[in-house]
C-alpha cells in the first residue's frame, strides 16, 4: 500500500514538474517577446501591422464627419521628439509612421475635407490632424481645444503648430487669418489683409510668445516676438514656398523650403541642403528637422522622403 502510495506521489510530483516547466517556458517566451517589442524596429514592424489591421480611433475636437476625401497626396511631416523618426499625413486623412514615431490613429474615413497638416505633441506620445476647413483629430495624448468646422473660413486652414505644453495649438487659413485654442495665444494676423500670395504656414518662436506666418512668395509676417530676418519677396523662385521648419535651440530662426525642394535659411537656421532642380514634378509639401538640426527630410507629396545630413532614412 505504502509503495502505491509513493508511486502515486512520484507521478504527481513529474506532473506538477513538467507544469512548471512548461509554464515557466511559456513565462519565458513571454519575456522574449516584451523584450524583442522594445527594439525599435521590430516595434515599428508591429505597429506597421496594427496600422494596416486595426480600425481608426481618435477624438474630433468639434463637430463634423464624413467620408474620406483626397487623391492620397502626402501633405505634411512631423518629427518625433528624438528625431529618430516621423510621421507622414496624406490628404485623405491617413497616417504613417517611419523610424520610432508610434501609430496612435488615422483620421481616414473620417475626415470631410482633405487634410493639410500633421503636429506631434511635445511627449510624441500623440498627434494632431488638421482638415482643410479646420476640424481638428487628436490621437493619442493630443488633447481637443477646438477647431474651426463650424465657422465659415475665409482662406482654407494650411497651417497648424502646438504650443510648447501642448496644452494648445495655432491655426492659420491661406488667408492669413490666425486662430488659437487652448493655452496659445493670440498675437495678430493677416486676415482680412490684402496679401501679394496666400499663407502657407505658421511657425512658433523659440519662446512661444510669437510666431511668424509665411508666404508662398516667401514673404514673412512677424507676430509677438517673432522677428524679421529676411524674406524672399521679389526673388525669383523656381517653384513657390509650401512649407517652414524652425532649428532647434532658443535663438530666432527658419527655413523656408520650396515645392521644388530648395532650402532658404535664415537667423539661426543653417543651410542643410537643398533639392532645388532634383525634384521632378516640384511636389514636396513638408519638411522636418533633426534634433540638432544637422540634417532635414523633405516629405513630397507622392510619399517619398528625401533625407539630407544626420537626418535618417526610414523607408
Amino acid at each position: 500500500m505504502a509503495e502505491v502510495r509513493m508511486h502515486q506521489w512520484a507521478g504527481a510530483l513529474d506532473r506538477l514538474r513538467s507544469t512548471s516547466r512548461r509554464r515557466r517556458a511559456i513565462a519565458l517566451a513571454v519575456v522574449a517577446l516584451l523584450l524583442l517589442l522594445l527594439v525599435p524596429p521590430v516595434r515599428h514592424g508591429v505597429e506597421r501591422v496594427l496600422h494596416i489591421n486595426s480600425r481608426p480611433t481618435g477624438t474630433a475636437c468639434n463637430q463634423g464627419a464624413g467620408g474620406a476625401v483626397g487623391n492620397s497626396n502626402t501633405m505634411g511631416m512631423a518629427v518625433t521628439p528624438d528625431g529618430n523618426g516621423y510621421w507622414l499625413v496624406r490628404n485623405d486623412g491617413g497616417v504613417f509612421t517611419y523610424g520610432d514615431a508610434p501609430f496612435w490613429g488615422s483620421a481616414n474615413t473620417h475626415i470631410q475635407t482633405p487634410a493639410t497638416a500633421i503636429a506631434a505633441t511635445p511627449s510624441g506620445h500623440g498627434y494632431w490632424v488638421v482638415e482643410q476647413r479646420g476640424m481638428v483629430w487628436a490621437y493619442g495624448d493630443a488633447g481637443c481645444y477646438g477647431g474651426m468646422y463650424d465657422t465659415t473660413l475665409n482662406g482654407s486652414i494650411v497651417g497648424f503648430a502646438a504650443t510648447q505644453s501642448g496644452h494648445g495649438y495655432w491655426m492659420v487659413g491661406s488667408d492669413g487669418g490666425v486662430f488659437t485654442f487652448g493655452d496659445a495665444p493670440f498675437y495678430g494676423s493677416m486676415g482680412n489683409t490684402h496679401l501679394n500670395a496666400p499663407v502657407v504656414a505658421v511657425a512658433p518662436t523659440p519662446s512661444g510668445q510669437g510666431y511668424w506666418l509665411i508666404g508662398a512668395d516667401g514673404g514673412v509676417f512677424t507676430f509677438g516676438d517673432a522677428q524679421m530676418l529676411g524674406n524672399l519677396v521679389g526673388i525669383s523662385l523656381n517653384a513657390p514656398i509650401s512649407a517652414a521648419v524652425i532649428p532647434p535651440g532658443s535663438a530666432q530662426g527658419y527655413t523656408m523650403i520650396g515645392k521644388d525642394g530648395g532650402s532658404f535659411p535664415f537667423g539661426s537656421a543653417a543651410f542643410v541642403a537643398s533639392w532645388s532642380g532634383q525634384v521632378p514634378g516640384s511636389d514636396v509639401n513638408g519638411a522636418g528637422t533633426t534634433l540638432l538640426g544637422h540634417g532635414m527630410w523633405f516629405a513630397r507629396g507622392m510619399g517619398q522622403v528625401l533625407a539630407s545630413g544626420d537626418a535618417g532614412s526610414y523607408q
